[in-house]
């Protein structure tokens, strides 16, 4: 979505003129309303102030055993403290779900334990841009089924050591022995804490105590025979307990749905020497109350008084990302990019040979104080739009959205791709999140907005500047001018309280007189915290609205700067409207399949390999031919007034990134350049130009280019 029609300076003008950080950390880490404008009611909040993580909100993993990259999810590296979530790698071998890695990271979700269909998903966020880390926040779909609950079962045992007369342990081993399973090698069995206010003569699932979700080991695809004895290292639980209160309770449970029953005999077992032990410093002591306990239609039942411990988590299909079911990647971003630079993007239809995707690439944006930022993503039927720090940065209008409820995921994992090789510059790097957050409601819908020199409130000026009234044709009470002195050492800044971000015509007024500057330079702060910088001649046309420019603004971050350096006279600075193109009432469509309405120049393809485009695929040029290709479209412009001019392309690595653009307009042909590596699949603005009524002209061309060209189809949305 971002334009490249004039030269960009980044330079946050904001920042320039407050002499402060465009981000403003210390308002994200307070506020309690997402960082859009909207009408909102949160429904799930996570500030991470405690020291242990919460297992009401969240899991180790996500609803499988696995974990992209070549870190494995590790206990050790996963922690609470200091009010974040830290998630931390290290260059040490471990063994996750039965696959072996070369390094050791965390991941954590809300599977099972919260999800939630559209509204605004955000995570605060920091992370060293160090080459090898993979950081992430994202949605998984969750749809809620997960399997037979009545046949979902977990074991409780609690070791009462209080007269055991144990001071310090050097080891500690938790011994179960199989009393039956179910064929196959798929089981996955593992230890957890949790709290000692239970009895085996009480407990059911649904009065169950909390497990501590960070596992203590894990036992998976064993392959085990009834009579075989599993063993767990539970060593350092152990020692905290005994340095506390010498009670140890344990979960054992499979919570990534393997869907094979393991048994154990219990304490209640005939034989003494297959009862449950935990093994310390060489001797065993037998667990003192045991129980299972299952979900479903037998969740209120007690079952403490049986021989055998169960284990079984039944599988569901609750997270493919076919039939409505998506990931959406909030903030994915690879250490070998560097800092403040992230992608967004969003996979569908599995993994393999159907699978479909699409993605949003270089995001920069600026450096706050702390290092933090904050990624979000509305969610709505349709649509999807993504933020960085309250900036929208990417945006999916498709009715193939994720229409599933979804869970989130945050986590540090470990390579990818771009040559970001994990290697001993990852050991003890650490992803901090200081909260996650989401809530039901709606975004503002965006609405014309007015700036005016007189509002203290939304102005700033650098220098001294002259309220007058004397030359009528200015909005509200006045104007100030800069009394065509100190050329180059003031400015007068405007920021729109705008109530969305969108694409944005932007409109400036001045009073005209021949001592006015005819070169006035006006600079916007666009959505992508580059300036756009445009000259006007005030010496001309005061008293009306006229056309500075079309760019997408944000509500977070949108800026005009008023200069006058170089200037030729008095330099005048009186208001800006803001008028956005909203749901683009009026908007006239032209395909590449529009044979009346395009004229093809030189051999184009016709292709549908890469999703994202309008109607039945588009147009390539081969990467040939360069200079002797184009394609325009002629829309039938309603009448002659200004327009906000978009184009759309499909994207890849292998496009043009300065593909040129002739628009007809009444002042003649402007020629914007288009970047099609990135943008693919959404509405581009190219800008809002005066368009006369009639046949219009918008041609691609493939002159000097330096990738494939695409031609996917034009709009034109007339200015409200």
């Amino acid at each position: 979505m971002k334009p490249a029609i004039p030269t960009r300076t980044p330079m946050p003008l904001r920042a320039a003129a407050l002499g402060l950080s465009l981000i403003a950390s210390q308002a994200a880490h307070a506020q309690v309303q997402p960082s859009i404008p909207g009408t909102w009611t949160i429904d799930f909040e996570e500030n991470f102030n405690g020291t242990t993580l919460d297992g009401t909100k969240w899991r180790m993993g996500t609803h499988h055993s696995g974990i992209a990259g070549s870190g494995g999810n590790a206990p050790g590296n996963i922690s609470v403290s200091g009010g974040t979530l830290k998630l931390k790698a290290e260059q040490r071998p471990v063994t996750f779900g039965g696959t072996n890695y070369s390094y050791a990271t965390g991941e954590v979700s809300t599977f099972a334990n919260y999800r939630r269909q559209y509204g605004f998903f955000e995570a605060r966020v920091k992370y060293p841009a160090v080459t090898g880390l993979w950081p992430a926040f994202w949605l998984m779909p969750d749809r809620g089924t997960y399997g037979d609950q009545v046949g979902t079962r977990r074991s409780y045992l609690k070791f009462d050591l209080t007269g055991s007369g144990i001071s310090a342990v050097t080891s500690a081993t938790l011994q179960v022995k199989v009393s039956s399973l179910e064929a196959g090698p798929t089981n996955n069995l593992m230890a957890f804490k949790t709290g000692d206010g239970w009895s085996e003569s009480t407990i059911t699932w649904n009065n169950k105590p909390v497990m501590d979700p960070v596992m203590l080991g894990q036992k998976y695809n064993n392959t085990v025979a009834v009579g075989d004895t599993i063993t767990i290292d539970v060593m350092p639980y152990v020692a905290e307990q005994i340095a506390g209160d010498k009670v140890v309770s344990l979960v054992l449970a499979d919570i990534y749905m393997r869907a094979k029953l393991l048994g154990f005999h219990s304490s209640e077992a005939g034989n003494a020497a297959d009862r449950p032990t935990l093994v310390i410093n060489g001797t065993a002591y037998t667990a003192t109350e045991d129980a299972t306990v299952r979900g479903g239609s037998a969740a209120n039942t007690n079952l403490g008084n049986t021989t055998t411990l169960e284990v079984k988590d039944n599988w569901g299909n609750t997270a493919d990302t076919f039939y409505g079911g998506m990931e959406v990647d909030i903030l994915e971003s690879l250490g070998i990019w560097g800092a403040d630079q992230t992608s967004h993007a969003v996979h569908w239809d599995g993994y393999g040979t159907q699978h479909k995707a699409r993605g949003w690439h270089d995001i920069h944006y600026p450096t706050s104080d702390d290092g933090f930022h904050t990624y979000g993503v509305y969610w709505q039927p349709g649509l999807l739009e993504f933020y960085v720090d309250g900036v929208r940065t990417g945006m999916m209008e498709d009715s193939r959205v994720m229409s599933t409820s979804a869970y989130m995921i945050l986590s540090l994992q470990l390579g990818g791709w771009d040559n970001n090789n994990p290697g001993p510059q990852v050991n003890n790097q650490t992803m901090e999140v200081d909260w996650v957050r989401s809530w039901t409601g709606t975004r503002s819908a965006p609405t014309t907005v007015i700036a005016d020199n007189a509002t203290a409130a939304d102005t700033f000026a650098t220098g001294a500047w002259t309220t007058s009234s004397a030359t009528g044709g200015y909005h509200g009470a006045n104007y100030v001018h800069d009394g065509n002195t100190g050329k180059g050492t003031k400015s007068f800044n405007f920021f729109p309280n705008l109530t969305a971000d969108d694409d944005y015509a932007i409109y400036g007024r001045w009073t005209s007189d021949p001592n006015r500057a005819s070169n006035v330079p006006v600079r916007v702060l666009g959505s992508d915290w580059f300036v756009y910088p445009h000259t006007v001649n005030q010496r001309v046309n005061g008293g009306q609205w006229r056309l500075i420019s079309g760019l997408p603004l944000s509500a977070a971050n949108a800026e005009v700067a008023v200069g006058n350096d170089g200037t030729d006279g008095f330099v005048i600075a009186d208001a800006f409207r803001f008028i956005p193109a909203g749901s683009k009432t009026g908007a006239v469509i032209v395909d590449d399949t529009d044979t009346s309405k395009i004229q093809l120049t030189g051999a184009w393809t016709t292709s549908s390999h890469t999703s994202g485009y309008i109607g039945t695929g588009y147009l390539h040029d081969g990467n040939t031919g360069k200079g002797t290709k184009s394609v325009k479209y002629m829309p039938q412009v309603p009448t002659t007034k200004d327009y906000f001019v978009y184009a759309r392309w499909t994207s890849d690595g292998g496009r043009a990134s300065n593909v040129p653009i002739d628009i007809l307009t009444t002042a003649g042909v402007v020629t914007p350049l288009a970047n099609q590596r990135i943008g693919g699949g959404e509405w581009n603005l190219l800008g809002v130009y005066p368009l006369a009524a009639g046949t219009g002209s918008i041609t691609v061309r493939n002159t000097g280019t330096n990738g494939h060209v695409i031609a996917d189809g034009v709009m034109i949305v007339p200015v409200p």
